[in-house]
């Protein structure tokens, strides 16, 4: 049963990939993936004792955050050039492990205090939803495509 939204997520980051190398990178190729992943773990945290919900939220979440890592990193990456192409990528990629470090202890903080996992899950659907919006904002005065042949 565990790997079905996995299977999903798999095919999901495969065609939301390919789908986006022909039709370039625009930013709602980053946030859609990031809102339904946002809604599917707020799915999971509030889905109680029902095993259905929950399947169908980590489903969900695990659409969404595959299908938007490799359109993530093709975005940092088309956007930089040169030195700062090595600068940025080695900072996201430092803040993206400084992230998987802490997000360890914070989960079990938020845990703790409040007794729940609902709190933590909350905080990454915010995260998650929040990081969607950034990229949808991030590049609206641009008005280009971003091709990642072309970085």
């Amino acid at each position: 049963m565990t790997f079905g939204p996995f299977l999903l997520g798999a095919i999901a980051s495969y065609v939301w990939s390919r789908l986006a190398l022909h039709g370039g990178l625009r930013p709602w190729r980053y946030a859609l993936p990031a809102s339904v992943a946002a809604v599917g773990v707020a799915l999971a945290a509030f889905a109680g004792d029902s095993f259905p919900v929950l399947l169908a939220g980590v489903t969900l979440a695990a659409v969404g955050i595959y299908a938007a890592i490799p359109i993530f990193w093709s975005m940092v990456s088309a956007s930089l050039t040169g030195a700062a192409a090595a600068s940025g990528l080695a900072l996201v990629n430092t803040v993206g492990s400084l992230g998987g470090f802490l997000a360890g202890y914070a989960t079990g903080w938020l845990r703790d205090a409040t007794g729940t996992y609902t709190t933590p899950f909350v905080v990454m659907a915010v995260s998650l939803a929040v990081s969607g919006l950034l990229a949808a904002t991030a590049y609206r005065g641009h008005g280009r495509r971003v091709h990642p042949e072309s970085g």
